[in-house]
């Protein structure tokens, strides 16, 4: 969504700016996040288009590229979807992507009343991050691309970030064996069961998934000497 000379407009107490170490920066490869002042912790689009409109001094400047909104805010209220509607509005008029923290998205749904496409991509957020950790999961986040542009080199970026899963297996298993090409080379390609607490959790779901690293211990007999 951000070149390295790009902009990502945020507010200042959002969680990208407070909690992740320069980690927006860093993965992004220098982007600069501009903070915008608004009350309750919820940007305002005045406050967006008064940055917008500012002075544009060419190369000297970042371009601005992303509007990042947290639902719920830090401070723990909530942007409608018309509120929502208006800043997207707003930011795909003048070329930026909407990127929506829902690392407590559940908790904003229960407090507005609507359903998830309502509150995101209806209302015309192009991406959503969605927390479970924070709403009873062990560890599990879920990145939604809603942009079909994106969506082509999403996969592609994640990757070259080291955060996906190269040696994986399915569970349930199925019965043909996974591949060598899948697993990684040199790997046993036997699918590892999930731990009890969480199959009893994915039984409750139907048609439910996953997949999780396997790497079993291996003798160092098996390696070959250099």
């Amino acid at each position: 969504m951000a070149p390295p000379f790009g902009a990502v407009f945020c507010h200042p107490e959002s969680h990208i700016e407070c909690d992740e170490c320069g980690a927006p920066e860093f993965f992004t490869g220098g982007a600069k996040l501009v903070l915008l002042p608004g009350a309750d912790g919820k940007l305002q689009p005045t406050a967006l288009a008064a940055a917008l409109d500012a002075p544009d001094h060419g190369v000297h400047h970042v371009r601005a590229a992303a509007v990042s909104l947290t639902q719920a805010s830090e401070a723990g209220t909530v942007y409608t979807p018309d509120e929502v509607r208006a800043i997207a509005d707003l930011a795909h008029g003048r070329g930026l992507k909407v990127h929506m923290d829902g690392a407590r998205f559940a908790n904003a749904l229960a407090m507005l009343g609507c359903n998830p496409a309502e509150a995101s991509w209806k209302a015309g957020v192009d991406v959503l991050c969605f927390g479970a950790s924070k709403n009873g999961a062990l560890a599990a986040e879920a990145v939604v691309v809603f942009d079909r542009d994106l969506a082509k080199t999403s996969p592609t970026g994640a990757s070259g970030r080291g955060t996906c899963f190269p040696r994986c297996a399915s569970w349930p298993p199925s019965s043909t064996p996974t591949s060598q090409a899948t697993c990684g080379s040199g790997w046993p390609a036997t699918p590892t069961p999930p731990p009890p607490i969480l199959a009893a959790g994915l039984a409750a779901i139907p048609g439910a998934s996953f997949r999780i690293r396997s790497r079993p211990t291996r003798s160092s007999s098996s390696f070959p000497r250099r």
